[in-house]
């Protein structure tokens, strides 16, 4: 939806709201790094819970369905903001769950553990690996989706091993064909490099020494 020359690009907009008009659902991905009252609000997020926030703002004006049944890697809030949007929750998993009407009709499947329609103020907390599925309900609806990133045993070890570079230790080679005394010392002075500097706590250690590296959102400032 974009004639793009040389440096210039250009929105068609006549076909973007074309199909807006015949039931797309608008999509703005991190909102929050534009407008100032969503900065603060997905900074006051990230203090809370101590990880990444993103915030996405979605809006449709008929009666299809934006997004399929899925789920996310993430914990997510949603914010109704205007109009009614049915939303269903199917929980971790939808074995058995009959999707097929849902992407020609958009009729949800049967079983969802919630069926709720949202109203403007509405909060909606959707836990990360939920399978989910919003149905617009034919009139004008804005939601936005508080998406956080809280933090994993996986994030955590990969932390370990980025502390890890730096050391000397990584840049040797494993001793293949050295005796197996030999391959001993290297296992033990591998162990205690890994574990150098490495508090009790790890789970604090790890959101102290990452806290500076949540995103930054950029600043506009017109001449």
């Amino acid at each position: 939806y974009a004639d793009i020359a040389a440096s210039h690009v250009r929105i068609r907009a006549s076909d973007v709201t074309d199909q807006l008009r015949r039931g797309a659902t608008l999509s703005f991905d991190a909102i929050d790094e534009l407008h100032e009252p969503l900065t603060r609000l997905s900074e006051s997020f990230e203090t809370f819970f101590r990880s990444d926030t993103q915030i996405n703002l979605y809006a449709a004006w008929r009666a299809l369905h934006g997004l399929d049944l899925h789920r996310d890697d993430q914990e997510v809030f949603i914010l109704h903001l205007e109009g009614r949007k049915r939303w269903l929750l199917y929980g971790s998993a939808v074995d058995g769950v009959d999707r097929a009407e849902l992407s020609s009709t958009t009729v949800p499947p049967a079983g969802a553990s919630l069926d709720q329609v949202l109203e403007p103020g509405d909060l909606l907390y959707i836990p990360r690996g939920c399978y989910h599925v919003a149905v617009p309900m034919n009139e004008a609806t804005l939601h936005l989706t508080v998406g956080v990133k809280t933090p994993r045993g996986m994030d955590l070890l990969l932390w370990i091993i980025t502390r890890l570079r730096t050391h000397e230790m990584t840049d040797r080679e494993l001793p293949l064909f050295a005796p197996p005394a030999e391959r001993l010392r290297y296992a033990e002075e591998l162990r205690r490099a890994l574990l150098d500097g490495l508090s009790s706590d790890l789970v604090e250690q790890y959101v102290c020494e990452t806290s500076g590296n949540s995103k930054t959102r950029p600043s506009f400032n017109l001449p």
